[in-house]
């Protein structure tokens, strides 16, 4: 089973709730940003924007120095590759023939994708070194970024559980939550 969206205080504090942690008496004020905390510890520490995005958008990037474009943020679904030097027409790159599309542990990844894409390897272009002026922001990039369309469980189950451990750091079983949150990050932590 996989999530479409991020953990909510609801999830958070139905996982209280089944941890015996939340009753009346200790209520759920603040845990919307402990929902929102963890989300932002668990992808600024792997490095990962999980859930992508719904539409493609176009990122702009310099050419790189060798044959290895690396995204910085992996994409879900690659629409287009452009080439377009300042003041020239685009040229629409081919999967395949003129780049290979690597995944985070640098395999090539066929098409259609079967899972995110962290590089780009172009196999008929290379470009000179400094780059000149028309070739600066020359690679456009349309697609829609991020991991995926859905969260993973495991992904999923530990931004709740760290959340629930900012929201109770004491309560019982709060350092198990804090485990499976470690465990979870250095699972995905892109290197």
């Amino acid at each position: 089973m996989s999530f479409a969206a991020y953990p909510t205080d609801t999830n958070v504090t139905d996982f209280l709730t089944g941890q015996g942690v939340v009753s009346a008496a200790t209520g759920t004020v603040g845990l919307a940003q402990y929902a929102a905390a963890a989300r932002d510890e668990f992808e600024r520490r792997t490095g990962r924007q999980f859930l992508g995005d719904a539409a493609n958008t176009v990122r702009i990037f310099d050419p790189p120095a060798n044959d290895l474009l690396i995204l910085g943020v992996e994409l879900w679904s690659l629409n287009t590759v452009q080439w377009q030097p300042q003041g020239g027409s685009a040229e629409t790159l081919t999967s395949g023939t003129d780049y290979l599309a690597l995944s985070p542990n640098v395999t090539v990844v066929p098409e259609p994708l079967n899972e995110p894409v962290w590089a780009l390897r172009f196999l008929t272009r290379r470009w000179g070194w400094p780059l000149s002026p028309s070739e600066r922001h020359s690679i456009r990039v349309s697609a829609k970024w991020g991991h995926g369309e859905n969260l993973p469980d495991d992904v999923w189950l530990a931004m709740v559980q760290r959340a629930a451990q900012l929201a109770a750091p004491t309560a019982s079983g709060a350092s198990s939550w804090r485990f499976t949150f470690e465990d979870a990050v250095r699972r995905w932590r892109l290197l």
